[in-house]
């Protein structure tokens, strides 16, 4: 309860900053540059989740190699384990 309860007193005071700085710029600047404010906060968001889904995405890509690369060396270790085997019987 007592987390529930700071999660949502950190979202109203939040909100009453954002409102705060939303009348601040536009009495200062206008409603136009609140606006593109707004716009900007949008792209730089996108930006930032472009750039963490590449970045998982390089992570994901380097595991399966480092995956394939492991397994290639387990089989070559499994069939020159069974050949020896098989040549050291004769």
């Amino acid at each position: 309860e007592q987390q529930a309860l700071n999660s949502v007193i950190a979202k109203k005071k939040l909100e009453e900053q954002e409102k705060h700085i939303r009348e601040l710029i536009v009495w200062a600047y206008g409603v136009e540059t609140y606006q593109e404010m707004i716009m900007l906060r949008r792209q730089i968001k996108a930006k930032r989740e472009q750039a963490i889904y590449k970045q998982r995405r390089r992570q994901r890509i380097l595991m399966d190699s480092v995956v394939v690369v492991v397994g290639a060396l387990v089989m070559g270790a499994i069939v020159f384990g069974t050949v020896s085997l098989i040549q050291g019987a004769k």
